[in-house]
């Protein structure tokens, strides 16, 4: 185990041989200090960053932390929104419900809750749990479209079906809710 887990720090001094899948996962022992290197924000932040420049996917919605939390990087919040946009635009169903966060929470964009429900729908579609329950919420607020409750019903079931553990809370208080005054939010 140990052998196979050093086989990125073996390759550390040529990085340039690392394809970018290896790439990107040596930025993640450095960023989590495992597999025979030292934690080292900056040095994952320059190698998740390469892989990301260069069109890796998971790097490009990864690298968004280093600029959220400032680590080996100044933080950033326009570059959190780029880079998740920049997978989201690749059709990855986290970066797309990243994006709709950006949008919701206003985090490097001016926020805009129908950009937000538009880039949830996406990832939503692709039976991504946050993203069909931030979905129900947006629908059950009538936040970014018309309030549409049998919507928001359709959207919590399948976060909940999913082990959404927000869904699944929502979706317990409305039955106790019809419990106690014969009311149910989402039949």
């Amino acid at each position: 185990m140990e052998k196979k887990r050093n086989q990125f720090v073996d390759k550390v001094p040529q990085t340039e041989e690392l394809d970018l899948h290896e790439q990107y996962q040596l930025g993640l022992c450095y960023e989590q200090g495992i597999g025979g290197v030292a934690k080292d924000y900056k040095k994952a932040f320059q190698l998740v960053r390469a892989a990301a420049e260069a069109g890796y996917v998971e790097a490009q919605n990864h690298l968004p932390i280093y600029y959220l939390h400032g680590l080996g990087v100044a933080k950033d919040y326009s570059e959190v929104f780029i880079w998740h946009l920049k997978a989201a635009q690749q059709g990855l169903a986290d970066a797309q419900f990243n994006v709709g966060g950006c949008y919701r929470m206003g985090c490097g964009v001016e926020r805009d809750y129908h950009q937000a429900f538009l880039w949830n729908e996406k990832a939503a579609q692709q039976v991504h749990a946050g993203a069909q329950f931030a979905l129900g919420s947006a629908y059950l607020a009538g936040q970014g479209m018309e309030r549409n409750f049998e919507l928001a019903a359709k959207w919590m079931v399948q976060a909940a079906e999913q082990g959404e553990p927000n869904a699944i809370v929502l979706m317990e208080f409305s039955a106790d809710i019809a419990a106690d005054k014969n009311l149910l939010l989402f039949k």
